[in-house]
């Protein structure tokens, strides 16, 4: 659901570039700030507990009037907490710290300014990376960096964090793109229906979930923190959960599919005496999976055929022969 969204705040686009995340943030605060102190940039940051900042993301050195005095990149836990140390009450790795969501607002005559700068030009010709070299050297020169928080981030660069990603957004946590899906056919639960699709009665039990339109949907089928593209067919007894389903999609009587991303007119056949299982598994667009394949952490690249009762681990299968090679192998050590 995810794969054609950037930012999208209160008006409409701030900025569009093709990014690897999705950000929430005041758009109007953010042209007011930039009005009232004219920074030549401001960088949008997230406020995250220390724990998870150590090691992890570029730490951003700010005051309360937001102006950005320097950079850490990855630092330790130790190296935060002397830069924000916890306030009375609170554990060090609890404190919020701002850390670089790397989305960026420039003053447009200061990006002119900056390309015409000859220490600048000379930098390029070696190596200018926008948050190791850029940005410190705007800070050394003295121009006027100033950090903003966004609301929400979410990073859409690797499988789990997407899915993690379109979880938070099913849940309500952006809330800017609720308005984006369709009405509620169960609000409390935050499940969407397109039109055209009916469901079975244990719908009921579904939570966090987007169904596009004219889907056929077999009974007793589960779904939950889940989204299923237009005009796909998922057949009784099936259980998708925290997975992305793109448009076409099949899936059979009896699968499984866990924190699996599945393309779009992808076959997943299965039946209940041999039922096929996907789990954390990247299957890539009209690639058919025959009944009884048990995938974990498999990544399949598009228009593959993986036979009957195939059985893989973490591996990426990109040809046919990666296919037959393993198949075979798995078939002699049984």
């Amino acid at each position: 659901m995810l794969r054609n969204l950037g930012y999208l705040g209160t008006e409409g686009p701030a900025l569009v570039f093709p990014v690897d995340s999705l950000i929430d943030f005041d758009l109007d605060g953010l042209v007011e700030q930039f009005s009232r102190v004219r920074a030549p940039l401001t960088l949008l940051s997230m406020w995250v507990p220390a724990g998870e900042a150590a090691g992890r993301y570029g730490l951003v050195l700010t005051g309360p009037d937001r102006r950005v005095r320097g950079f850490v990149e990855k630092p330790s836990l130790e190296a935060i907490l002397d830069a924000y140390p916890p306030p009375d009450g609170v554990r060090g790795e609890d404190t919020r710290v701002p850390v670089n969501a790397g989305f960026y607002w420039m003053d447009g005559p200061a990006a002119v300014r900056f390309d015409r700068d000859p220490a600048l030009r000379e930098r390029r010709c070696h190596r200018l990376d926008f948050g190791l070299d850029f940005l410190p050297w705007l800070i050394e020169q003295g121009e006027s960096v100033y950090e903003f928080p966004a609301n929400q981030v979410g990073d859409l660069g690797n499988l789990t964090s997407y899915l993690d990603t379109m979880v938070r957004v099913l849940s309500g946590g952006f809330p800017s793109l609720d308005r984006f899906l369709p009405d509620p056919w169960h609000a409390a639960r935050r499940v969407f229906l397109g039109s055209g699709t009916e469901v079975p009665a244990e719908a009921s039990a579904w939570e966090n979930t987007l169904v596009g339109e004219q889907c056929r949907i077999g009974p007793g089928v589960m779904i939950t923190n889940s989204s299923i593209g237009d005009e796909c067919i998922i057949e009784a007894g099936a259980i998708i959960e925290s997975s992305s389903l793109e448009d076409g999609t099949f899936v059979g009587e009896g699968a499984r599919v866990e924190r699996s991303s599945v393309g779009v007119m992808a076959e997943i056949h299965s039946r209940v005496a041999r039922p096929t299982r996907l789990r954390g598994a990247g299957i890539g667009d009209e690639v058919v999976i025959e009944e009884g394949a048990v995938l974990d952490g498999t990544v399949v690249h598009p228009r593959l055929l993986l036979p009957p009762g195939y059985h893989d681990g973490p591996v990426e299968l990109s040809t046919s022969e990666d296919v037959l090679r393993r198949f075979v192998r798995g078939a002699q050590g049984a």
